[in-house]
C-alpha cells in the first residue's frame, strides 16, 4: 500500500479540472500520484474553492485502497497524518533554508504558516472516500502555496512557504511522501501514533476560542482517535467532534 515516492512514477497533468476527481474517474492502483501544474476546478472542503498559481504551487492526490473492517474506525486520522507529513517536511525546509518561519496545523486539514507579523493559509487538505470492489477507498488532495505570490481574493489569507531561493518540487513532494507513508505505517500498528504527538507540538488552535454555530467553546486538544475536544463553559461540558457541518470561527 505504500505510496510512490520515485518522480518517474507519478502521473504528470500540465492541466485538470481536478487531482481528486481524476483518481476518482478512473481506475489506479493504491499508491498512486497524480501532479497537475494547473488546476481549473480545484476543491476545497464542504465544496469551497481551491486556487493556485501555475508553477509557483504543489498540487496533487495520491489514491489508497483499504480493507474495509479495519480503517473506518481510523478515518478520522486520514486528514491528520496527511497534514502531519507535510508539517514535518515544511519544518524541514524552514530549518534548511533557515526561514524565519513557524508552521502549525489546524483541525483538521489546514497548514498555516507565521513569518514575521503575518501568519497565513500555506496547504490545504481534502480527502474524499468511496467503496470500490469491495474495498475503501481514499483519495488525499493536498494543495500547497510553495513560492511567490499567493492568489489573492476575498476571504482567503495566503502565504507562501519560499521566496527567492527554494528546493525543487520534486525533492519536496518525495520527503513529503516518505513521511506520509511512514505514518501510513502506524495507522493500524498503534492505538496512538507518532505523527498525533507532532501535531500537538504545533497544533495551531490549542486554547483558542472558537464559534460553532452560536456556541462558543475553548479547543482543548485532539483525541486519540483523531477527534476535537471542545470545552462549553457556559454547561461546562466537554465533548469530541470529528466533523462540522458549520464553519467554525476563530475568536
Amino acid at each position: 500500500m505504500l505510496i510512490a515516492t520515485d518522480p518517474s512514477l507519478w502521473i504528470r497533468l500540465s492541466e485538470v479540472a481536478s487531482t481528486n476527481d481524476y483518481l476518482a474517474q478512473n481506475s489506479f492502483p493504491s499508491g498512486t500520484v497524480v501532479i497537475a501544474e494547473k488546476q481549473t476546478a480545484g476543491k476545497g472542503r464542504k465544496g469551497r474553492d481551491w486556487y493556485s498559481r501555475p508553477e509557483d504551487s504543489i498540487i496533487l492526490s495520491i489514491f489508497l485502497s483499504f480493507d474495509t473492517y479495519n480503517i473506518l474506525e481510523r478515518l478520522p486520522l486520514i486528514p491528520l497524518m496527511t497534514g502531519a507529513a507535510l508539517l514535518v517536511t515544511v519544518d524541514h525546509y524552514i530549518k534548511q533554508y533557515q526561514l524565519a518561519s513557524k508552521v502549525s496545523l489546524k483541525w483538521p486539514n489546514d497548514l498555516y504558516l507565521t513569518s514575521g507579523d503575518h501568519t497565513g493559509k500555506l496547504s490545504g487538505i481534502l480527502v474524499e472516500s468511496d467503496m470500490r470492489e469491495g474495498r475503501f477507498s481514499c483519495i488525499i488532495g493536498c494543495g500547497l502555496n510553495f513560492k511567490g505570490e499567493v492568489p489573492g481574493f476575498k476571504g482567503y489569507d495566503g502565504i507562501s512557504l519560499f521566496g527567492d531561493s527554494f528546493p525543487s518540487r520534486d525533492e519536496f513532494i518525495s520527503l513529503f511522501i516518505k513521511s506520509l507513508n511512514a505514518n501510513l505505517s502506524e495507522l493500524y500498528q498503534y492505538d496512538t501514533p507518532s505523527f498525533l504527538k507532532t501535531i500537538r507540538d504545533s497544533f495551531y488552535l490549542h486554547e483558542k476560542l472558537v464559534m460553532i454555530g452560536d456556541i462558543c467553546y475553548t479547543v482543548r486538544g485532539l483525541s486519540d482517535d483523531g477527534g476535537l475536544f471542545l470545552y462549553d463553559a457556559a454547561k461546562n461540558k466537554l465533548k469530541t467532534i470529528y466533523d462540522t457541518s458549520e464553519d467554525m470561527v476563530i475568536l
